[in-house]
């Protein structure tokens, strides 16, 4: 494969987890679905979501949240014209309530160092994700699981 296209390649699959992190905090839910092949997986951390359906049904019972999800080292470690496969690190911050004008200061006390396993594939629509695995790396050392049941903004 030519330089060039295995550079073009690899900066559409960048955009790709880049749009991912962006959607995701925005609440966009259906458009970082988009984002996976109609049978794509996602794996959160041991919950597997198989296609569009399964990944709708997990993200419609999220609670309202704040989230940032900052990417960053992303590593190919396989290219090819119609399919490719990288290693992606991540930090994300969650706090219960959506941002207004003021930090949300329980965020600061659960970031989590997250790798990403991905693998893209091209389809009629353009570079989607086939797969994305999310792993654990690192916690604080007071981590707890953020609540599950929403609570108001303050």
């Amino acid at each position: 494969m030519e330089q060039s296209a295995q550079m073009s390649i690899e900066w559409l699959c960048t955009q790709l987890c880049y749009r991912f992190a962006y959607l995701l905090d925005s609440g966009d839910f259906e458009g970082m679905i988009s984002l996976f092949s109609h049978d794509g997986v996602f794996d959160r951390v041991g919950q597997v979501l198989r296609g569009h359906e399964a990944m709708r049904a997990a993200f419609q019972s999220r609670p309202k949240v704040t989230s940032r999800h900052c990417v960053t080292n992303i590593h190919f470690l396989n290219v090819q014209p119609d399919r490719a496969e990288a290693h992606v690190y991540n930090m994300s911050y969650h706090a219960i309530g959506v941002w207004v004008d003021k930090p949300l200061v329980y965020a600061t006390h659960n970031g989590r160092c997250i790798d990403f396993h991905d693998h893209f594939v091209l389809t009629s629509d353009g570079w989607r994700f086939a797969s994305r695995t999310a792993r654990v790396i690192f916690v604080p050392q007071d981590w707890h699981e953020p609540p599950t049941v929403a609570r108001p903004a303050s």
